[in-house]
């Protein structure tokens, strides 16, 4: 047999290929993709960033759904697993990790982006401190045991969270996840945005993350919320008012002032999505107004600008759904950002 040739086992006067092994089976197998897991994902905003030749999304894991088929179309056709993380336990974690092999993958991300609601005064909930705090206690130790899990054996996993900057919250989520490390945005191109943003195991200080966010965002600095309404097809002027509807009523607003579409930002985007005053004649007192809804489509065209994958809804998606998807989703300019860090930091792209 000469050196370049493979040695075989000898059985019987016969040449045979060895039995494989448990960790050759594995090595076979195994991917050099990083899967990706997308929890509480909603429609999969964030996680349509994190696609492409080196990714490989493994599922969205949400309470509702509804939210599948447009999670699928947007993350490579990866499933969404209904499941509650507030009943989130060990055996169910361990069962999704051998239900969706995620074992053949050499590095995992998880992309996590809890329910802001009861920490966010835009939906009226109205909960004490100690009250929001135990709440978010328990959501974060569920998170904790769905992530244990995933790191079984040698695999250790990346994480990215997204969340309101809500101290007592991110608090919560340094201490869980001592490896983390934060950074905050108040606003991007054309919307005030104010959010933290955490990574494990990668961009220690969140240097990658804020410089590749602020070079895309600077792409757009010459373009205002004036032109990018009308690029849409909405017929607004220097004088048209912009109001967020999660906290205001339209005789609140006949009342006060909103914001100015020229030079201005959008408020945050929520669930309730945006509304326009409109002048009609400016010669009464006050203004005549028309009042004029941004849709989720054009919503979701102002959350996609700086992003680098197209994100769309699905054809199954109702109006309401499509504004829970989009009101409640990443903007996309921030899941690029947090990808191309990671590509960075880990992959050395």
């Amino acid at each position: 047999m000469s050196a370049t040739q493979r040695r075989q086992h000898l059985v019987g006067g016969l040449h045979v290929d060895p039995m494989p092994t448990r960790a050759s089976r594995k090595r076979k197998r195994s991917t050099e993709k990083v899967g990706t897991i997308a929890v509480c994902c909603g429609g999969g905003m964030q996680s349509s960033a994190f696609t492409g030749d080196d990714f490989e999304p493994i599922a969205g894991i949400d309470i509702k759904k509804e939210y599948g088929p447009c999670f699928s179309k947007n993350n490579g056709g990866a499933p969404l697993v209904e499941c509650d993380l507030m009943k989130m336990t060990k055996k169910w974690a361990l069962q999704f990790k051998k239900d969706h092999d995620v074992e053949k993958y050499d590095k995992v991300v998880i992309l996590a982006s809890l329910d802001c609601s009861l920490a966010s005064p835009a939906n009226g909930k109205k909960l004490t401190k100690p009250e929001k705090i135990a709440w978010y206690e328990e959501a974060i130790a569920r998170l904790k045991i769905f992530t244990d899990a995933m790191e079984t054996g040698h695999k250790r996993v990346y994480m990215f969270h997204e969340f309101l900057d809500d101290a007592d919250v991110i608090e919560l989520l340094q201490e869980t996840y001592p490896e983390i490390h934060k950074t905050e945005t108040t606003h991007h191109i054309f919307e005030d945005r104010r959010r933290a943003y955490l990574c494990q195991r990668y961009d220690e200080d969140m240097t990658e993350f804020n410089d590749q966010l602020a070079r895309l965002c600077s792409r757009y600095k010459r373009r205002t919320l004036l032109g990018e309404l009308r690029k849409h097809g909405l017929d607004v002027g220097k004088d048209t008012e912009i109001f967020s509807k999660s906290w205001t009523k339209v005789e609140w607003r006949l009342d006060h002032d909103g914001r100015s579409v020229d030079g201005g930002r959008l408020p945050t985007i929520t669930s309730q999505l945006l509304v326009l005053h409109v002048v009609v004649d400016g010669s009464t007192t006050p203004p005549t107004v028309e009042e004029v809804h941004i849709s989720p489509e054009i919503a979701l065209k102002l959350r996609s600008v700086g992003g680098d994958r197209p994100f769309e809804f699905h054809a199954k998606d109702g109006k309401v759904l499509r504004a829970k998807i989009v009101g409640m989703g990443v903007s996309l300019v921030v899941g690029t950002a947090a990808r191309r860090a990671f590509e960075k930091c880990v992959l050395n792209k």
